[in-house]
């Protein structure tokens, strides 16, 4: 299977913001660029698209960037075993949205990361 440029670079930013995220802000649109080495213009029509799918949430503005958010939080929960570098799922979704893919248990035995 060839993995195209675009699913390469979208992957990327994803895992990037994963990274980056200090749990209080966004990571802007030029830093992911440049820490991944992908032109500005291209990503922002991937993270316009990762947005409309609800992957990632965008803050407008001066102090604006991305975030993860909902599947995305918690695919990042389910790895890292916390839900604190991730934003925009409400507790209630989440608590269902784990029930239903059977991952409470395991989570909930895990101890904090810090």
């Amino acid at each position: 299977m060839r993995v195209s440029q675009k699913l390469e670079y979208a992957c990327r930013a994803v895992v990037c913001l994963a990274r980056h995220y200090d749990g209080s802000t966004v990571v802007k649109l030029e830093d992911i660029a440049q820490r991944e080495d992908i032109s500005s213009s291209f990503l922002v029509q991937i993270l316009n698209e990762l947005k409309r799918s609800n992957i990632v949430l965008s803050k407008r503005g001066k102090a604006g960037g991305y975030a993860i958010q909902g599947h995305a939080a918690a695919f990042v929960a389910w790895i890292n075993g916390s839900y604190s570098n991730v934003v925009g799922l409400p507790l209630f979704e989440t608590h269902a949205l784990l029930n239903g893919a059977g991952l409470s248990g395991r989570l909930a035995d895990r101890p904090p990361q810090q």
